[in-house]
């Protein structure tokens, strides 16, 4: 993207090579003509507890890379004069589009025959076997003609330094609600006052993103069309990655993006997102800036099924909240906007939060909420109605549910008061204070699997002492799929009626 002419070498075991994302990745980079990225399959048919597959051989990894459209060298990997010869045909390799492999062929303890075959994985030489293996590896520098080398003679000698630009930290600003709706044709929809589902606002967003800074990236795993996604590749085509169906390996080349000063944020169903939860966690530990939103979240897809249903990656992500990265932030700063306004404000948000971020859109239409001045916080939540009996706290699209449940309270002489708590970690304490407020019951109303506002809730009653009953309402059984989201809510015991029936 910034064209560097820099090389990346990837060095990867043979047994490392039966994980699918290797060849998610060998495909990313040959759809992107990435000549400048060079795997290196490290073949010494040993993996920890067994030999490999003959699936990993090195002939068999030589054709399978072949296949891929790889130029490949199969080399003696304990040769330097093979090697370097490999490595230099990069030049070359570089004028056209396919990129470069190189299969090296090695054995797991060379230098020590004592230390090699099965059995050495991962333990140090015994210290009654040490003098025999030191031995062993003098015998092969003499062999090579290196005894009595000094290590200066042997010193590899680093680059030259680098003259890479210093990495931008300056804030990004969107443009203003209205008119980043108006960059992707929706400010009609706006000024007629119709329900906007928030994967839309999110893909106004990310465009009036996009223009605002060329540090952002979009990425996406060939649904881009429902994320919203799209919008920013046909404008930004320069600052977008298609990942195709390989969510593990976006979630990689995203934390190597943020590595290189980008804003990644990465889209997708949130169902997806779980085949790369490995991934992620890798990239949190890496401390990679990466910006993540799953749409079609929760049940409220209906039609589509639970196999689409995002239900447990709220409890995933949650956990990370509590956790502390590098900078002393969450590890995982967690979202579920209930409308447009909101989820358009809390993008612009994440862009300039430091580390990672996860974002749930909503695939149906939802009334507007907010004025479109209304700001955003980590941790922050809104009083959307107050009352004296009871509190709701919910999130996304049953944020909606509970205003609906609050009306038909309000006809029996009873008035609750409805929490957005669309950020986690929650600031916790201004909710029990407005529970104690309102007789001290709260009822948390999600559709997604246990381990979200009702965890959250729980852990700070028990280490606060607050006088406060709690009530938990979310998904208790595997779902069906249904004509309308009501259908699924109805089915699951999430609907309105069952809201009102749990007060």
């Amino acid at each position: 993207m910034d064209g560097r002419g820099r090389n990346i070498y990837c060095i990867i075991g043979d047994g490392e090579s039966r994980e699918g994302q290797i060849w998610e990745a060998a495909d990313f980079i040959v759809d992107h003509a990435l000549t400048n990225v060079v795997p290196i399959f490290n073949c010494n048919e040993l993996a920890q507890s067994d030999w490999v597959s003959p699936q990993q051989s090195y002939q068999g990894l030589a054709e399978k890379l072949e296949a891929f459209g790889f130029v490949v060298r199969s080399v003696d990997g304990h040769s330097p004069d093979e090697i370097s010869r490999a490595l230099s045909e990069l030049n070359v390799i570089q004028n056209g589009q396919r990129p470069l492999a190189i299969v090296a062929r090695t054995v797991k303890g060379w230098g020590a025959p004592s230390e090699q075959g099965m059995g050495h994985h991962g333990t140090p030489v015994k210290k009654d076997k040490l003098p025999a293996t030191l031995a062993e590896l003098d015998k092969t520098a003499r062999d090579l003609g290196l005894e009595g080398k000094t290590t200066g003679e042997l010193k590899i000698h680093p680059p030259a330094k680098s003259s890479a630009a210093a990495i931008e930290t300056a804030p990004i600003r969107a443009a203003h609600f209205a008119e980043g709706l108006a960059m992707v044709g929706m400010d009609k929809d706006l000024a007629a006052g119709k329900p906007i589902a928030p994967r839309k606002a999110y893909g106004a967003a990310l465009v009036a993103l996009g223009a605002a800074s060329k540090r952002v990236v979009g990425l996406d795993a060939d649904v881009k069309n429902s994320t919203h996604a799209e919008w920013f590749a046909k404008k930004f085509p320069d600052q977008y990655c298609e990942c195709k169906i390989a969510e593990q390996n976006m979630i990689s080349v995203a934390a190597g993006l943020s590595a290189a000063g980008k804003i990644p944020f990465c889209s997708t169903f949130a169902k997806f997102v779980v085949r790369a939860y490995d991934q992620v966690e890798m990239a949190i530990i890496s401390g990679a800036n990466l910006k993540i939103a799953g749409s079609h979240a929760g049940v409220t897809l209906a039609s589509d099924g639970p196999s689409q249903m995002s239900l447990p990656d709220v409890a995933f992500f949650r956990s990370f909240c509590h956790v502390t990265n590098y900078n002393g932030r969450p590890a995982v700063s967690y979202f579920f906007p209930a409308d447009a306004v909101s989820c358009y404000k809390i993008t612009e948000l994440m862009a300039n939060l430091d580390g990672c971020c996860y974002l749930r859109t909503l695939r149906a239409e939802v009334k507007v909420l907010y004025k479109p001045e209304e700001t955003f916080e980590l941790g922050g939540y809104k009083v959307l109605r107050e009352g004296k009996d009871l509190t709701f706290v919910a999130g996304g699209y049953m944020v909606h549910e509970c205003l609906k449940a609050a009306d038909a309270l309000a006809k029996q002489g009873k008035q609750a008061t409805v929490i957005d708590a669309y950020s986690l970690p929650l600031q916790t304490k201004g909710i029990l204070d407005i529970a104690q407020r309102n007789g001290g019951r709260i009822i948390t109303v999600e559709d997604n699997y246990t381990g979200g506002l009702d965890a959250e809730l729980a852990m700070a009653i028990a280490e606060n002492g607050a006088e406060v009953k709690l009530k938990s309402l979310h998904v208790h059984q595997i779902p069906k799929s249904g004509r309308e989201p009501a259908d699924v809510l109805k089915y699951l015991g999430l609907a309105e009626a069952d809201i009102v029936g749990a007060v």
